[in-house]
C-alpha cells in the first residue's frame, strides 16, 4: 500500500490521521518509487545514498542501456561518471559498465592507457575487472589487447594504486582464462614492486587452487619470477624466500608438507624458511646497533 501511494505520488497517513508528503522525508529514508524510469533518471540514481538503490539503478542502466539506440552516448556518461567525486557513484558506474560486458572493452582499455588520472585509470582496471567477473562466459578468450595493456599498465606507469588495480582485475580473469595466467606471471618476472609482486603470488596462488592443471605452468612461473628477481636490492633474500614457500604451498613440499602432516624432520626442503628466520634475525639485530 505504501508503495502504491508513493508511486501515485500521495501522501502518507501518520499515526491518528495526520497526513504530510514524501517530500518532507530525507532523501535516504524514502522508500524506492515502483515506477518505470527513463536511463537518465536511473543514471540520477548513481549518487543516492542508498546501497540497494544505487545497485538496482547500476543492473537496469545495464539491462536497458541501448533500448533506445543511444547505447553510445550512455556508455560515454558512465565513463564520465568515472571521474566524479562521490566515490560511490564512481564505483556504481564501475559495476555498471561491468555488467553490460565486453563492448565497453576497447573505450575502456583506450582510457586506461591514455589519462593522466589515476583514479580514472584505476577504475578502468576494476571495469576490466567487474567485465570479466559479471561475464563470464566471455572471460576465458578475454580479448588479447586489453591484457596487454594492463601487462603495460602494471609495468610501465608508476602508480601503485593502478597496479594493485590491474593485478585484482587479471586474478579475476586467470582464473578462468590462461591469458590472464600468462599476463601475471609476466608481470611478476618484470616488476621490482614488492606490493605487486605480493599481490601477484597471492593471485597465482588462488588460480592453482582453481586450476590443478596449471599448477605446473604456475610453479614455472613463479621459478622465473625468482631467478629474474635473485639481486633484487631491496629484500631479495626475503623475496626469494616467499617465493619457494609459494611454490612449496602449491605443491604440497617442504615446510607445507610437514605442517599439514607431510611426516619428518626438517630437512632441506625447509632452507626458504630457514633464510627467512634469518633474514629478519639478522635485520632485527641491525637495527640494534
Amino acid at each position: 500500500l505504501r508503495s502504491t501511494n508513493v508511486a501515485c505520488g500521495a501522501s502518507m497517513q501518520i499515526g491518528g490521521g495526520a497526513s504530510t508528503s514524501w517530500e518532507d522525508v530525507p532523501q535516504g529514508r524514502r522508500p524506492m518509487q515502483v515506477q518505470e524510469r527513463s536511463l537518465e533518471e536511473w543514471l540520477e540514481k548513481f549518487s543516492d545514498p542508498r546501497g540497494s538503490i544505487r545497485s538496482m539503478a547500476a543492473k537496469c542502466v545495464a539491462a536497458d542501456y541501448d533500448t533506445e539506440g543511444k547505447g553510445e552516448e550512455v556508455i560515454g556518461k558512465l565513463m564520465t561518471t568515472m571521474t566524479a567525486e562521490n566515490v560511490e557513484e564512481r564505483r556504481t558506474a564501475v559495476q555498471c559498465l561491468g555488467m553490460i560486458g565486453d563492448v565497453v572493452l576497447e573505450e575502456i582499455t583506450e582510457l586506461m592507457m591514455s589519462t593522466e588520472d589515476m583514479v580514472v585509470r584505476a577504475s578502468c582496471a576494476k571495469v576490466l575487472g567487474a567485465v570479466a567477473l559479471k561475464n563470464p562466459e566471455t572471460t576465458k578468450d578475454f580479448p588479447q589487447y586489453c591484457i596487454d595493456a594492463m601487462v603495460k599498465a602494471a609495468t610501465e606507469i608508476p602508480d601503485p594504486v593502478t597496479k594493485l588495480a590491474v593485478m585484482s582485475a587479471l586474478a579475476q580473469i586467470g582464473g578462468s582464462s590462461e591469458r590472464g595466467l600468462d599476463a601475471i606471471i609476466e608481470i611478476s618476472t618484470k616488476t621490482a614492486d614488492i606490493a605487486l609482486l605480493t599481490q601477484s603470488m597471492n593471485a597465482l596462488g588462488t588460480i592453482a587452487e582453481v586450476h590443478p592443471e596449471w599448477k605446473p605452468k604456475i610453479v614455472a612461473g613463479l621459478e622465473a619470477t625468482k631467478a629474474a628477481h635473485s639481486d633484487h636490492e631491496d629484500g631479495g633474500e626475503i623475496l626469494e624466500s616467499m617465493i619457494t614457500l609459494k611454490m612449496e604451498q602449491i605443491t604440497g613440499g617442504g615446510f607445507v608438507n610437514m605442517a599439514q602432516g607431510g611426516g619428518g624432520p626438517p630437512g632441506e626442503d625447509d632452507s626458504a624458511l630457514d633464510d627467512m628466520a634469518s633474514f629478519f634475525s639478522s635485520g632485527k639485530k641491525g637495527k640494534k646497533k
